[in-house]
């Protein structure tokens, strides 16, 4: 019961993120870094795309680590969650005209390290940066999260979900260029 009870609470806070960040009167200001992984190409024009059909890409991880910065007042330097998200179909072929998913689902992992008012923060954060991925959010849980980067690789590790990323020219999926990384910036 007390876990329902928690991630009933989790759940009334995703939902209400949105609209909790844009009523927070400038009171947001925040950066850092961004690393996204897909079961598909993250960068390709439509020929590509339409090739991988609506069956690939269905499958991302999202993950932010902030550098410096807070969401409604809340310090979250140095903190970061992670998104595991499935689709239906193809998560990319609506921004080239295909069709757009209809069901997105997304487990949440939050640092462990965040306090209650800062995990509720970095959700929000989350949702706000990435509103259509993080819809319908099935699970949340705080974990153990490690963020590395270094001039070669990324790494993240969030409780059962992780990612290795090659930067610059080098990817680890032969000729497919299925995740990227940058910084972010929400004011």
């Amino acid at each position: 019961m007390k876990g329902t009870m928690r991630n009933t609470i989790f759940a009334a806070l995703i939902a209400a993120a949105p609209a909790v960040l844009a009523a927070s009167g400038g009171k947001t200001t925040i950066s850092g870094d961004y690393v996204e992984a897909r079961t598909a190409e993250v960068f390709a024009g439509g020929c590509i795309m339409g090739s991988e059909g609506e069956a690939a890409g269905r499958e991302a991880i999202l993950a932010w680590r902030v550098g410096h910065g807070q969401v409604n007042g809340v310090a979250l330097d140095g903190l970061s969650i992670v998104a595991v998200v499935a689709g239906d179909m193809n998560l990319g072929t609506h921004e080239l005209g295909g069709a757009r998913p209809t069901k997105i689902r997304s487990a949440i992992r939050i640092d462990q390290r965040a306090t209650p008012a800062q995990r509720e923060a970095l959700v929000t954060m989350a949702r706000t940066l990435a509103p259509a991925m993080l819809r319908d959010v099935i699970d949340v849980r705080a974990v153990p999260i490690s963020f590395s980067r270094d001039a070669d690789r990324l790494a993240v590790t969030a409780g059962e979900a992780s990612l290795d990323v090659a930067l610059g020219t080098q990817w680890s999926m032969g000729d497919k260029r299925a995740s990227f990384y940058g910084a972010f910036e929400l004011k």
